[in-house]
């Protein structure tokens, strides 16, 4: 029932997150509660920020650029909000089952996940998304055009399989309907 709970309240934020959203950007995958931490370069003592919220991966194409986002859990205000960069993968790392990290310029930055199945679905977002968002930047955006839409849904599928060798299946009525295709 707990867990039940939990997931009709995430359910919920989410819709709120993708109803603020403006038309160059679009949520990918979920919404994840999470504390936000940092690090100094020497990586031994981790700081709570007092920032915690919905954290999730946006991709804005207006910009051609892909971000993590923290949005308040009660006022749905940005909180946090990291440009990732081209090696961000060769930085990101899992330090405990509800723990993630990557490296920034003057230290690190960890997210403390709510619950360990959170933090491994952020982890599929993260390595699916963070090489493929470039090329798909150079596609005509998918909710100004139904056919373009169905084409982008059709290549992004294909570069899951070249990539990770996982067959994903395309439904068109998901691909109309202007969510991710994930």
């Amino acid at each position: 029932m707990e867990e039940e709970q939990y997931n009709i309240g995430k359910e919920l934020a989410k819709k709120k997150v993708l109803s603020i959203l403006t038309p160059n950007l679009e949520l990918q995958g979920d919404i994840y509660n999470a504390k936000l931490f940092s690090c100094d370069r020497d990586g031994r003592n981790w700081l709570y920020s007092d920032v915690e919220g919905y954290l999730g991966f946006i991709i804005d194409y207006q910009n051609k650029t892909k971000y993590l986002i923290i949005y308040d859990n009660q006022s749905f205000e940005k909180l946090f909000q990291y440009e990732l960069y081209n090696e961000f993968l060769n930085t990101y790392d899992e330090l405990s089952p509800e723990f993630r990290s990557f490296e920034i310029d003057s230290g690190f930055m960890g997210f403390q996940f709510d619950i360990k199945e959170d933090a491994v679905n952020f982890d599929l977002i993260i390595k699916r998304l963070s090489g493929l968002t470039n090329e798909l930047f150079s596609k005509p955006r998918a909710k100004e055009d139904g056919k373009a839409k169905s084409e982008l849904a059709h290549m992004y599928c294909k570069k899951l399989k070249e990539k990770f060798g996982v067959e994903e299946k395309y439904d068109e009525k998901y691909a109309e309907d202007g969510t991710s295709i994930l």
